[in-house]
């Protein structure tokens, strides 16, 4: 009996011991996915992959880049579904075009709202931007300016921190104390810049631009800390492509890089004018585009469609996840849908022809 009961008072010691081992494990993948998720929140900003369809969240030059008088914008994009709660952003931009001296302006609003993580992470935005258009010998530039402020916030009551973790139960109790100083919410201003460049040659658009976000480094933080928001750099252009009288291909990329993160997209649209109009459709867009293609570690295969009606044009993409982390996607990623109003063009534009005069 002595020795089953020391048998017995060993198996139970590590026994023991082994959940001790498990749940100090369990506790330090929770807390390093505790700050996985701190630091990707702080690092990565509201961004899309229709970005050709999202331009005021694209750069500041963008404001009043089109030929008409105003243009209406609404973006949704819904992520990480497969995962439980998703991550949603929801963005709407206006901006219009006006002429002083026959110069080209333009000005702009953009609101956006993104919801993300198991603590509800909120981030709002409001931003007014303006833009000059000058153009020199068949050069078109764009020059712009972004200014606003924007609105940080979290549920307090779904945090648990490390010192919340209950070692009697096994679990995290958001009732214990703890000695951290953080609050709800955070606001800073923020200032962006942007510039662009196009030019028409013969069956040949190419552009290109650069944007610059957070250009003061606000101060961003949820404690006493002085932390500062790093820049963020977005260059991004291409070339549109008149292959025939109906079909137009439009090779693009974009590459952003905000402190530690990395994005490059890289793809092409295709657009058909229909010889007749399909139930009011006058062109349909397809298009392919690859996230990290110059790593060669791909992380989304994001096929987009769209259709252009008289005014609107209305898209569809959906990212593939082709990344490691598609066994626990399932390779599901974001659905996005994007709709454009622009108005009429009521200025009209007069070249002068020299001629012989009698």
């Amino acid at each position: 009996m002595q020795i089953k009961a020391t048998i017995l008072s060993i198996l139970v010691s590590k026994n023991l011991q082994q959940q001790k081992t498990y749940m100090k494990k369990k506790k330090q993948s929770i807390l390093l996915l505790f700050w996985l998720f701190t630091y990707w929140s702080s690092a990565q900003d509201i961004h899309f992959s229709q970005y050709f369809a999202s331009p005021l969240n694209l750069s500041a030059s963008e404001t009043g880049n089109f030929e008409s008088d105003f243009r209406l914008m609404a973006n949704y994009r819904n992520q990480w579904s497969a995962l439980g709660k998703p991550y949603q952003t929801v963005a709407l931009g206006a901006d219009r075009v006006f002429f002083l001296h026959s110069q080209k302006l333009s000005g702009g609003i953009y609101f956006a709202h993104d919801k993300s993580g198991g603590i509800d992470l909120s981030i709002n935005q409001l931003l007014v931007s303006a833009a000059y258009h000058p153009s020199f010998s068949y050069n078109n530039f764009h020059v712009g300016i972004q200014f606003g402020w924007v609105f940080k916030s979290f549920d307090k009551s779904k945090v648990t921190l490390p010192e919340q973790f209950d070692n009697n139960q096994g679990y995290f109790n958001s009732d214990l104390m703890h000695h951290e100083t953080y609050q709800e919410n955070a606001n800073y201003p923020d200032f962006n810049l942007g510039i662009s460049w196009s030019r028409k040659l013969y069956k040949f658009e190419p552009f290109f631009g650069f944007a610059m976000q957070h250009v003061f480094y606000p101060k961003e933080s949820f404690d006493i800390s002085n932390n500062r928001l790093p820049q963020r750099y977005t260059w991004f252009g291409g070339v549109n492509y008149n292959f025939t009288p109906n079909v137009d291909i439009k090779p693009m990329y974009k590459i952003m890089y905000h402190s530690d993160a990395r994005e490059y997209l890289a793809g092409v649209n295709v657009v058909y004018t229909l010889k007749q109009p399909w139930f009011k459709i006058e062109k349909i867009l397809l298009g392919g585009h690859f996230r990290d293609p110059i790593n060669f570690k791909p992380d989304a295969t994001i096929i987009a469609v769209g259709a252009f009606f008289k005014n609107i044009f209305t898209g569809l993409s959906y990212d593939l996840n082709v990344s490691k982390f598609k066994t626990a996607t399932q390779y599901h990623g974001a659905i996005e849908f994007s709709i454009i109003y622009t108005g009429l063009k009521t200025k009209n534009e007069f070249s002068t022809i020299p001629c012989n005069r009698y």
